[in-house]
């Protein structure tokens, strides 16, 4: 079905995506706007995802090898394999619960110079309050065009972007030379940064709404954040005059300020020593050029990315 005249892929990236997929599958069906494809590309999942994938007749199911997986490569993969105008993609642990979700995030390609769009993320229930916080700081419910003019006023957020649900226009991608093929973290980020660059818009829908939600422990976020310290330095010549760290400072006042003010003082204090580990992460990772190798893997959370990037480096040395 069409909407506006763009004809609408659905991509999942599974990797045991049993818990969520049967429900989001069922959810994408209902859809006020039928998409034209689902395609689920599936990394060696050793659950059922593979089996809950072939029940619905509309899948189409691509199979890649685990330690070929990328951020940015296979979703690249995902854009070339489709055939839709717009191309919605999903992380496998949200659930879609909206059945005008297509047609809400869909609508807002009216505007040609719209490049990407990406929608409301509402905590799960059983969230952390901490987590609830952050998710209304980085998701409030209003929705924003964001273009180059808002860099001075919003640094580095005027980039942000999640891949987590997110929607782009087809022909504005492949003029910003789509997905960078070998991408630690932030792809997401990247490809909006160069359509901010190149004066598209990035719209952040609050009408188009999933539950996605984590409590990452101190170690997953400073490993996390490493691999964040080590993209803000590889990709330095984008963001080395971007405000960074004032976003960071509001959103740690926002949520303590939540906090004391539901008296939930001990999350505050557990909020506070995860902050530590975004912190430490972040720095180290700005330093990953000075960093023996086995030390990065210990750090990474993306050892898949490392172990093709050394391997890169071993082959341009030969």
């Amino acid at each position: 079905m069409k909407n506006n005249c763009f004809e609408v892929s659905v991509v999942f990236l599974t990797l045991n995506a049993e818990p969520y997929l049967r429900r989001n599958l069922q959810n994408i069906e209902k859809q006020t706007l039928k998409p034209v494809e689902v395609l689920v590309i599936d990394s060696e999942s050793i659950d059922n995802t593979i089996q809950i994938a072939r029940e619905f007749s509309f899948v189409k199911i691509i199979n890649i090898r685990r330690t070929d997986f990328d951020h940015g490569g296979t979703r690249h993969l995902a854009v070339t394999k489709s055939i839709g105008d717009i191309i919605v993609f999903f992380s496998q642990d949200v659930e879609i619960f909206d059945i005008d979700y297509l047609q809400n995030i869909v609508s807002n390609f009216k505007d040609d110079k719209v490049a990407m769009v990406y929608g409301r993320q509402i905590p799960r229930k059983n969230a952390t309050p901490y987590e609830k916080l952050i998710r209304e700081f980085n998701y409030p419910e209003l929705s924003k065009i964001k273009t180059k003019k808002d860099i001075a006023n919003l640094g580095i957020k005027c980039f942000f972007m999640s891949d987590v649900c997110s929607a782009y226009r087809r022909n504005i991608y492949y003029l910003l030379g789509g997905f960078e093929q070998l991408t630690l973290i932030s792809e997401d980020m990247l490809i909006a940064t160069k359509a901010i660059m190149n004066d598209y818009k990035i719209i952040y829908d609050a009408h188009s709404t999933v539950y996605h939600s984590h409590s990452y422990s101190f170690m997953q976020e400073l490993r996390r954040n490493f691999d964040i310290g080590v993209f803000l330095k590889m990709y330095k010549e984008y963001y080395s005059n971007i405000r960074v760290n004032t976003e960071g400072i509001e959103l740690v006042k926002y949520v303590c300020f939540g906090l004391i003010k539901h008296f939930l003082i001990l999350h505050c204090f557990i909020f506070l020593y995860i902050c530590v580990g975004k912190f430490v992460g972040n720095k180290i990772g700005l330093y990953y050029n000075r960093i023996p190798k086995r030390i990065i893997m210990y750090l990474t959370s993306n050892k898949n990315y490392w172990n093709r990037y050394f391997e890169k480096q071993r082959m341009g040395n030969k």
